[in-house]
């Protein structure tokens, strides 16, 4: 035990250093995830049904935060690393011709996808992409003749403290669209 002098008063005892957990959280909430902007291709006011859709969104760069309080400094970084596409029409595949609703369709791909490239065989699946089976009819739609769809991008956080200590976290991000889907026919005529 320490005793002061008499007359002079004893100096407070230095505040308890801050836990790098609680800064890693704020320095997590200040991250600014960007809203996914999808992308659907070739064009996607021609998408049609047994045809390669192509998905993807712009591909965002890391996002950083620091908080910093008595001398101990926290890092957050979030990076992308999947893309959830939910697609409005129903997941379940009828071997008939009759509808069924039902859950929606989901594609999970790893990071962005990728742009549409013309150089690319349509036949081929896309690095991210899902192929649409049924029309968005008014009937199926309830009015609006779109799907709704429903991009949802996963980002892992890894933060750092000046401390030594790490940890993860894990945030998404959402974003709605709607899209249309069509059927291509074709008419054979004879004698042509």
């Amino acid at each position: 035990m320490a005793f002061a002098e008499p007359g002079v008063p004893a100096q407070p005892a230095a505040p308890p250093p801050p836990d790098p957990a609680v800064l890693a959280e704020q320095a997590i909430n200040q991250l600014v995830i960007p809203m996914p902007q999808p992308h659907f291709g070739p064009d996607r006011s021609t998408i049609a049904v047994q045809l390669w859709t192509w998905l993807w969104i712009d591909a965002p760069a890391p996002v950083t935060s620091t908080v910093e309080l008595q001398g101990v400094s926290v890092t957050a970084t979030a990076t992308l690393q999947s893309t959830t596409w939910t697609l409005g029409e129903p997941a379940a595949r009828n071997d008939g011709d009759g509808f069924q609703s039902g859950p929606a369709a989901t594609v999970t791909c790893s990071g962005p996808g990728a742009p549409y490239d013309a150089s690319v065989d349509w036949r081929t699946e896309p690095l991210c992409g899902h192929m649409f089976r049924w029309r968005s009819t008014d009937e199926r739609t309830g009015g609006s003749e779109k799907w709704p769809v429903t991009v949802t991008t996963t980002w892992g956080v890894t933060w750092q403290a000046t401390t030594g200590q790490t940890g993860t976290a894990t945030l998404t991000g959402t974003a709605a669209d709607a899209v249309a889907v069509s059927e291509y026919r074709l008419l054979l005529t004879p004698g042509r």
